[in-house]
């Protein structure tokens, strides 16, 4: 009977965490999209920038990090708020529970470092392919 009492106490309890993942998993789903058209999006825009600064001899690499730093900047400054916001709405949402589990700082370090370990990776994808691209064929095309 106690069982089946604290399930009935818990089922909505739940349903909100089960919604909760659905909506957060679409979250990041967008989020993810997001940061892949935007880094796509400046590669297209910075195409001419590439091929110019790789006929005078500079190296994918130095081509990277030059992109790489506005992504990351970006990166950082979106995640400060988020996760300021993050920490304000779980806190307001466990404060109608007897048990508080607290919250660790290293939950939003990992999501910043997992977000920006993918945006690193989806930077070096787009400016492998538009260093490998012929220089005199993306000049004409201009």
């Amino acid at each position: 009977y106690a069982e089946d009492l604290m399930n009935d106490l818990y089922s909505s309890l739940r349903n909100q965490s089960l919604i909760t993942i659905y909506l957060s998993l679409t979250c990041l789903l967008i989020s993810c999209l997001g940061l892949i058209s935007y880094s796509s999006y400046i590669a297209y825009r910075k195409k001419k920038d590439f091929v110019l600064r790789k006929v005078y001899g500079a190296t994918s690499g130095r081509i990277f990090r030059e992109f790489a730093v506005v992504i990351i900047r970006i990166m950082f400054i979106s995640s400060v708020p988020a996760n300021i916001l993050a920490w304000i709405a779980y806190r307001e949402w466990s404060s109608s529970f007897a048990y508080k589990p607290p919250v660790n700082v290293w939950v939003f370090i990992g999501t910043t470092l997992g977000m920006l370990i993918l945006a690193i990776a989806v930077t070096a994808y787009h400016v492998a392919s538009a260093a490998r691209t012929n220089p005199a064929e993306n000049l004409a095309n201009e």
